[in-house]
């Protein structure tokens, strides 16, 4: 039987009952968030509530993709009861195929209808940001456009080939942006003039290092740099090339624990944990009571995003042809 929708309330109650005698109280969580991140939000989760909360994490390179897969495989069977993603493509990819399940977490409900699917099946928790990272006494490109048609005068830009992660995100949500023909030439001219290396941590080190004097990468990754004594510059990017990455989290369909998994998502979603988050050295913006940034960002306004993460999804599906060109090697 399949779970419908079920408010943390009448969760929290059918845990309390006893109804059908004697039940392990516990939530599998299913989750691509960096470990140090997840496993204290997970331990303290259990704490204030009772439930046991058992994360699985994946060692794959592409956690994210093989987690999702995973659920996929699982259908029928699941085995777990909810999905706490660091990004959001792979949870909507996962909405469409049928493998989330509505939920009404009150926390939920407050974000921004942006920052939640219309039918509960998914809801954002934080938000990492894409920035331009700048060797100290370099002159930071102005853009991507920029860096793309020449007009950057620095030396090396580096970014990661965008056919997987944040990177590949990031060239969903130019065609969004841009449209497809457009963004496709600022993609055109990076490819040419970036150097290009395996991922956002290589972007990171290049720039920190003086071999590259800019390059495009995660907050994450390069207000780590500067935590470690970087003195890189770091700019949020904006107007159409500006992108935010939300965590999202939702319930399994067919969840084993439904009710342990409606709480759990609420209490993720509490505006105090999306704090916690950015304590335990996430760098990314909150999204409760609109955009705010923290640590290394704080000192830059944070530009939303200009469509909606469906809609950065879906230009995904049509522009992935025409990016795998430009960047095949």
């Amino acid at each position: 039987m399949r779970t419908g929708p079920l408010s943390p309330v009448l969760a929290l109650a059918a845990l309390s009952c006893g109804c059908g005698g004697p039940r392990q109280r516990e939530v599998v969580v299913y989750t691509s968030v960096d470990q140090v991140f997840a496993e204290p939000l997970l331990e303290e989760f259990s704490r204030s509530t009772g439930i046991a909360a058992k994360g699985v994490f994946d060692i794959e390179a592409n956690k994210t993709i093989g987690l999702a897969n995973r659920l996929v495989a699982e259908k029928n069977r699941p085995q777990a009861d909810v999905f706490w993603n660091n990004e959001f493509m792979q949870t909507v990819l996962l909405a469409r195929k049928g493998v989330l399940a509505p939920s009404h977490p009150p926390h939920g409900l407050r974000l921004e209808p942006q920052w939640r699917h219309p039918r509960g099946l998914w809801y954002a928790s934080g938000a990492r940001v894409r920035v331009i990272m700048t060797a100290p006494g370099s002159t930071p490109p102005t853009s991507l456009d920029a860096v793309a048609a020449g007009q950057w005068k620095g030396n090396v830009f580096a970014m990661a080939i965008p056919l997987f992660g944040t990177t590949a995100t990031h060239a969903a949500s130019l065609a969004a942006n841009l449209g497809e023909a457009k963004a496709m030439t600022v993609l055109s001219g990076l490819a040419s003039k970036a150097r290009i290396v395996d991922g956002n941590s290589a972007v990171r080190d290049l720039v920190d290092k003086g071999a590259a004097q800019a390059g495009l990468t995660d907050s994450d990754d390069a207000c780590g740099a500067r935590e470690r004594g970087s003195k890189a510059v770091i700019i949020p990017l904006g107007g159409p090339e500006a992108l935010l990455i939300p965590g999202t989290v939702g319930m399994i369909d067919g969840a084993p624990h439904p009710a342990e998994a409606a709480a759990f998502i609420d209490w993720l979603l509490r505006p105090e944990t999306e704090l916690r988050l950015v304590q335990l050295g996430a760098a990314q913006a909150t999204l409760h009571g609109g955009l705010r940034a923290a640590g290394c960002l704080s000192a830059f306004p944070i530009p939303p995003n200009a469509v909606p993460l469906d809609a950065i999804a879906a230009a995904a599906d049509s522009s992935r042809e025409s990016v795998s060109r430009l960047f095949s090697r």
